[in-house]
């Protein structure tokens, strides 16, 4: 695949992210009056690229000149982490070697500080749960978390607080993506949690029962992190994206907190997913909100 088409991928991902916003008008209070739109590596490259392919992104969207009319976000998904080392997350430097610094620690304020540089805004991904997607659907990946159990689990939960400082304050993001899997698919019945490699996590999202959701515990969490984070940078207001699937009635309370949320869960490759996915976020555009949150659907091609 070119360049070329997968920058056409991010366009089109960001026009249909529009689109599902329908004529709703955006509150003037809120971070984000148009939806942030710009490159995610996930649907090209799912957890095999690196610093390379993400910065050669980035410079085709300033060469391009899509970064000038608002694609101006360049945002890297799951798989950046290596392990949790108390109040701080080492990076995975073979992915991102700018992260290595001389005194043996990692940081990817170097990274963040050349997309700034670019005139680009960046942005980086966290699980509001323990433990992330990529450790429940992709355990033949090389790029998952290493070490004990406690040091894989590179999720938010029980460290908003330093996370935010972290990812806002020390390394300067201006976007965070919130996914949802360590909230819902670590049960006691799991392989790698039978086996002793993650801990479980009793779900708040139960995908086979919608109605066995803890919509307040669910929203309980977010809330917590986006304070963190809120607190970590004053004086700035870093995008959040809630990726919770449409569940747990996310698309009634996101927009207390976040300025982005996903409306349904991953695509698949015919029509019938694809008109789910327009159908989940068209209806709500159409009828107005009161908690406003930019409708982000599932990637639209894979």
């Amino acid at each position: 695949m070119t360049i070329g088409r997968q920058i056409v991928r991010a366009a089109f991902g960001a026009a249909a992210m529009a689109l599902s916003a329908g004529s709703t008008a955006a509150p003037a209070q809120i971070a984000a009056p148009t939806p942030p739109m710009g490159w995610n590596p996930y649907n090209v490259f799912d957890l095999n690229y690196g610093e390379a392919e993400v910065m050669a992104q980035a410079d085709l969207l300033v060469s391009s000149g899509l970064a000038q009319v608002g694609y101006d976000h360049v945002n890297v998904d799951d798989g950046w982490w290596l392990r949790r080392e108390g109040d701080t997350i080492r990076v995975r430097t073979t992915i991102y070697p700018s992260a290595a610094l001389p005194d043996g620690t990692t940081s990817l304020r170097p990274f963040v500080d050349r997309l700034h540089a670019m005139g680009l805004k960046a942005g980086i991904y966290t699980d509001i749960g323990l433990n992330t997607c990529s450790q429940r659907w992709r355990p033949q990946t090389p790029n998952l978390p290493e070490g004990t159990v406690r040091q894989r689990e590179v999720g938010t939960f029980g460290h908003h607080a330093p996370d935010a400082v972290l990812l806002f304050a020390k390394w300067g993001f201006d976007f965070i993506k919130v996914d949802a899997c360590g909230v819902a698919d670590f049960t006691p019945d799991v392989p790698e949690v039978k086996d002793g490699t993650l801990r479980p996590f009793a779900p708040l999202i139960v995908r086979e029962h919608p109605a066995r959701s803890d919509a307040t515990g669910l929203a309980r969490q977010y809330a917590s992190f986006v304070a963190a984070v809120r607190r970590a940078a004053p004086g700035r207001t870093p995008l959040v994206s809630i990726c919770a699937w449409g569940q747990a009635d996310v698309n009634d309370w996101a927009g207390r907190y976040a300025q982005m949320s996903r409306t349904s869960f991953d695509i698949s490759p015919n029509w019938k997913a694809m008109l789910f996915n327009f159908d989940s976020a068209a209806p709500r555009a159409a009828n107005g909100v009161t908690s406003f949150a930019w409708h982000r659907v599932r990637l639209t091609r894979r």
